[in-house]
């Protein structure tokens, strides 16, 4: 793979440049496929440090499960860890570090990424 080129004042960017640094399929500092989002669940106090939500990632866009990383958008003592990814969409589980009142709700913030056509990291 190629990994980058730099290009002098007023030269030419040719198809090859392109296809060769700026493709996501040869291009080493490029990631093959992205996504992110978000997404809000309910906390049922009961299950405070149990409730595990399957988010859905855009279809047909990675070719191997993506490294994801999840953030978590709440007020205090709640958090995120990943429990399975597959091409098709990703669970979390949420903590909390005590019990939550009735009604409580977190977001999930996420970001997926692949680096190459064939594995996620890179």
């Amino acid at each position: 793979m190629a990994s980058s080129k730099t290009f002098a004042s007023g030269a030419v960017l040719t198809a090859a440049d392109l296809n060769t640094y700026v493709n996501p399929s040869t291009a080493a500092h490029i990631p093959y496929a992205v996504a992110a989002g978000s997404v809000t669940a309910a906390i049922p106090a009961a299950a405070a440090d149990g409730t595990v939500v399957t988010v859905a990632l855009p279809a047909g866009r990675f070719t191997v499960a993506p490294t994801v990383v999840p953030g978590v958008v709440a007020s205090g003592g709640v958090w995120a860890t990943v429990v399975t990814v597959t091409t098709t969409n990703f669970t979390v589980r949420l903590h909390a570090a005590a019990a939550l009142p009735s009604g409580y709700s977190a977001t999930i913030t996420w970001t997926a990424t692949q680096m190459t056509t064939t594995t996620a990291a890179g």
